[in-house]
C-alpha cells in the first residue's frame, strides 16, 4: 500500500465568515499552498484573515504581526501519519494585533511590543515564553499551552508590570524569569513540574493561583507578594511545600496528586498521564467542584496532549491501488477527525 505525505495538515475546512479570507501555507518543496513564506502570508492579509499553517521540518522563522489574524497550526505533537509539526522561531506581536489568536503552534519564543488582548491555545514553547520588550502589555491569555523552559521574562532593567492568564497550562518550570518583571493575573488548573527549581518565581501583585498542582516546584512567591491568593492547589516532592501567597484557602500540603502515569517524576513528558486517578485528593475537589490540575475547570475536559486544533483534519491518506494503467480511476482512503 502506498502511502502518500499529506499536503496540508488542516483539511476540510467550512469557512462561515463571510468577512474573512482563509489563506494556506506551507514551507515544504514543492508547495502545494498558496505561500510559502510566512512574510507574504501575513502581508496579503488583513483583518481578521485566518492562515492554517502546514506542518514541516523547517521553521517558518520570525515575523512581526501587526494585524489581527488567526494562525492555527497542526499541534504540537500531532497524531497523525505524517507527524509534521508548524514551527516559529519567533512571532512578535505589535501595535495593531490585538485580538489575535494563535493555536496548534510550535514556538522558540514570543515577542510582545505594546499589544494587548492575544490568545495563545494549544501551544508548545520549546525556550521561553513571552519576552516583554515594550510596555504595556495587557491581556494575554494562555490556554492548554505547554512552557519548556521559562515562562515570562524582559531585556528591561526598569520595572514591568504585564497582565496574564494561563489556563490548563503545563510549566516545565516557574513562571516569572526576570527581577524587573511583576505580573499581575492568574493561573488556573495548572501544572508545575521540576524536580529542581526552588520556587514558582518572584514579582506577582494582584496575581491569583487557583486549583494548580505544584509537583517538584516550590508554590513559594519569593519577591514581591502583593494581594496574592492561593485557593484549592496542591503541592507535592517540592523543595519546600508551603504556600506563602497574601490570602491562602484550602490548599492541600505534601499530599500526592496520584496521576494515572508519573513514572519518572522529573518534569514534562508527552509519555506522561496527567489524569487524577480515583483517589487523588484533587479529584473532584476544586473550587468550581471539578478536578483540581490539568483536566479541571473551563478546558479541562478540551485539554490535548498533542496540542491538535479542535477542526476537521486528516489523520491518514493511503493509495489502495498504487499500480495503475493510465485512464483508472486512483482509488484514495482518508481518515479525518474532528475534536471538539
Amino acid at each position: 500500500m502506498k502511502k502518500f505525505l499529506s499536503l496540508l495538515s488542516l483539511a476540510f475546512i467550512v469557512q462561515t465568515n463571510v468577512n474573512a479570507t482563509v489563506r494556506t501555507l506551507n514551507n515544504n518543496n514543492p508547495s502545494p499552498g498558496q505561500f510559502s513564506l510566512f512574510s507574504a502570508a501575513v502581508t496579503a492579509s488583513v483583518n481578521g484573515d485566518t492562515i492554517y499553517v502546514s506542518g514541516s521540518a523547517t521553521s517558518y522563522g520570525t515575523q512581526l504581526i501587526s494585524k489581527q489574524l488567526t494562525i492555527i497550526g497542526t499541534g504540537h505533537n500531532p497524531n497523525k501519519q505524517n507527524p509534521l509539526v508548524s514551527t516559529f522561531d519567533y512571532i512578535d506581536c505589535g501595535l495593531g494585533s490585538s485580538g489575535s489568536k494563535f493555536i496548534g503552534l510550535n514556538f522558540f519564543s514570543i515577542l510582545f511590543i505594546n499589544t494587548s488582548n492575544i490568545t495563545y491555545e494549544s501551544c508548545k514553547f520549546s525556550f521561553g515564553g513571552p519576552y516583554i520588550l515594550a510596555t504595556p502589555v495587557t491581556g494575554i491569555n494562555f490556554n492548554k499551552c505547554i512552557f519548556l523552559i521559562q515562562a515570562i521574562g524582559t531585556n528591561s532593567s526598569s520595572p514591568v508590570l504585564c497582565t496574564l492568564a494561563f489556563n490548563n497550562c503545563i510549566f516545565n518550570n516557574g513562571i516569572n524569569s526576570s527581577p524587573a518583571l511583576t505580573l499581575s493575573g492568574s493561573a488556573n488548573n495548572c501544572l508545575f513540574l521540576s524536580s529542581s527549581l526552588g520556587s514558582v518565581s518572584q514579582n506577582f501583585n494582584n496575581f491569583s493561583f487557583n486549583n494548580n498542582i505544584f509537583y517538584g516546584t516550590s508554590p513559594q512567591i519569593t519577591g514581591t507578594n502583593t494581594n496574592t491568593t492561593m485557593t484549592k492547589n496542591i503541592s507535592f516532592a517540592c523543595p519546600n511545600n508551603a504556600f506563602n501567597g497574601t490570602t491562602l484557602s484550602g490548599n492541600i500540603v505534601n499530599s500526592n496528586p496520584l496521576f494515572t502515569t508519573y513514572p519518572l517524576t522529573n518534569g514534562f513528558h508527552y509519555t506522561d498521564n496527567y489524569v487524577l486517578q480515583a483517589g487523588s485528593p484533587g479529584k473532584n475537589t476544586g473550587s468550581d467542584g471539578k478536578d483540581i490540575g490539568l483536566y479541571g475547570g473551563t478546558d479541562g475536559i478540551n485539554f490535548r496532549m498533542g496540542g491538535d486544533p479542535a477542526i476537521p483534519q486528516i489523520r491518514q491518506m493511503n493509495v489502495t491501488n498504487s499500480v495503475l494503467p493510465a485512464g483508472t480511476p486512483v482509488n484514495v482512503n482518508i481518515i479525518s477527525t474532528r475534536k471538539n
